[in-house]
């Protein structure tokens, strides 16, 4: 019985999905973490009253005094950002679902989502250093870097659509990419390799 020599496998395609599935992972850890800030924004505003109370806290109220002078609620404030920071968590989470699959209304939408979000992270980037809190400025700093790279991704799922729309297969078998005689052959194989059919039958020598 002949057999071939080991057929090299083709090199598997990159799965389209790639970038969607990334970004719907970071937009639901970002999701997420923006969650656990709304509720400490919530719980915060709710904490108000009784800590301006607290002999521990009276020198930072001394200090926003001129603050809320102007005719700005703190609680208020905390109030808004909580309600803010919800929306932003729930639609990141929602997105983070449905992105994954790479098709165009879930991407259009992550990239509005995510610009929308990188605009008001440069103003506060902007306003922390001009107050000059450093804290502020990193926790802002590293919250725009993720939404930048989370930009990135969903910008490469953009690019990708038209792939995903044609059919491409999200997830590739090596056999789907052996040469299509190996591919379609109905000989037993056993990884790359291939059997051959027989050899011809060599004719019966003359009879003397």
């Amino acid at each position: 019985m002949i057999v071939d020599p080991p057929m090299q496998p083709h090199p598997l395609p990159p799965d389209p999905r790639r970038h969607a599935r990334r970004a719907g992972w970071l937009m639901l850890a970002l999701g997420l973490g923006a969650l656990a800030m709304a509720a400490a924004s919530f719980l915060l505003a709710e904490a108000l009253p009784s800590m301006r109370t607290m002999p521990e806290f009276r020198e930072m109220f001394e200090k926003m005094r001129d603050f809320e002078a102007g005719g700005v609620d703190l609680q208020r404030q905390f109030y808004v950002g909580a309600a803010m920071l919800t929306l932003y968590a729930l639609a990141s989470i929602v997105l983070a679902v449905i992105v994954r699959r790479a098709t165009r209304g879930p991407v259009t939408a992550a990239l509005v989502v995510t610009g929308v979000t990188l605009g008001m992270l440069a103003l506060n980037l902007i306003g922390g250093i001009m107050a000059g809190n450093v804290a502020a400025l990193l926790m802002v700093a590293v919250v725009t870097g993720l939404h930048v790279l989370l930009m990135n991704w969903l910008l490469a799922a953009r690019r990708s659509v038209p792939l995903v729309e044609r059919g491409a297969p999200s997830t590739f078998s090596a056999a789907a990419h052996l040469p299509p005689a190996a591919a379609t052959s109905t000989a037993p194989m056993a990884g790359y390799y291939a059997q051959l059919p027989p050899p011809p039958r060599q004719p019966d020598p003359p009879r003397q």
